[in-house]
């Protein structure tokens, strides 16, 4: 554990990671303290160090236009409209079925996730917290961006009912074959889409909620608003995790916010605002449909 903690490559580690390997010792241990093979289980003695902590990364305004016209054509773009307007966590994205969308009213009704077995295999279960349930409202370039993937989706014959075991025709998100989508090809379409768009940040695919959670408030929603959002349990824990990306957004957006009330952020939330998605091709074309 020193090492892991205190040695040269301790910043290599998150706080997930030090917690899961802590708790694989303790079990090991225990194991062998059953078996006579260790007198004790020091492991289970100790408190589990606290890792670093990996600062979110946020994308720009700009940056964010950027991915969004780059993946217009990818089979994800449904995704990243998703991740940047709404303040969701990977799992949630890729575990979101047909059924949670109300198109009549515009609704995504966020209630499972995606989880990734140790075996490799994935299954549809729980969300992280009881808060994560929630109903958000979407952008008509949300629904708009859902239809293309859902027109896709029917044109290429993907997840279609009994055609392959472990297919699973509800699922938004799903492979050629029907499948989930295994997070590490979700991971590598990200960074294709990235180098696309010539961003060279570290970014994860996490990171797309950190930028949503920017974008929002850079726009001026309230934190407790946002909170709602993101399906934290109040607004403490939004600032507590996410406040220290928001304070550069903030002041690189305060140009790009400088407009009419008509340019800030809708009531309704999971909306986005029209400052920062002005000049992308999808948010222009939805304008010319609106008018």
């Amino acid at each position: 554990m020193w090492i892991i903690c205190s040695g040269p490559k301790a910043e290599k580690y998150s706080r997930a990671t030090v917690f899961q390997i802590h708790m694989v010792l303790k079990r090991a241990l225990r194991w062998g303290e059953k078996r006579g093979k260790v007198g004790r289980n020091v492991a289970g003695m100790c408190d589990t160090p606290k890792g670093p902590r990996r600062e979110g990364i946020s994308l720009t305004p700009a940056e964010a236009r950027s991915i969004l016209t780059t993946a217009r054509d990818n089979p994800m773009e449904a995704l990243y409209v998703l991740a940047l307007t709404i303040p969701t966590r990977p799992g949630e994205l890729l575990g979101l079925p047909w059924s949670a969308i109300n198109w009549e009213n515009g609704e995504i009704h966020f209630r499972q996730a995606l989880h990734r077995n140790a075996d490799g295999t994935h299954t549809l279960g729980k969300l992280k917290t009881e808060q994560s349930r929630r109903i958000v409202a979407a952008d008509p370039m949300v629904l708009d961006a859902l239809r293309r993937r859902r027109d896709a989706q029917t044109v290429r014959c993907i997840a279609v009912p009994g055609s392959d075991a472990g297919t699973d025709p509800d699922l938004v998100f799903t492979s050629s074959n029907g499948r989930p989508i295994d997070f590490a090809n979700a991971r590598r379409n990200w960074r294709a889409v990235l180098a696309a768009a010539g961003i060279t940040k570290p970014l994860r695919l996490y990171d797309l909620r950190v930028t949503a959670v920017s974008l929002l408030s850079a726009a001026g929603v309230p934190l407790e608003s946002i909170a709602d959002l993101a399906g934290h349990r109040n607004a403490n824990v939004t600032a507590a995790v996410y406040r220290k990306q928001l304070t550069p957004v903030l002041r690189s957006a305060r140009g790009v916010m400088q407009g009419g009330p008509d340019q800030q952020l809708g009531t309704r939330l999971g909306t986005a605002p029209r400052s920062i998605m002005a000049g992308c091709p999808m948010w222009t074309a939805h304008n010319r449909r609106s008018e």
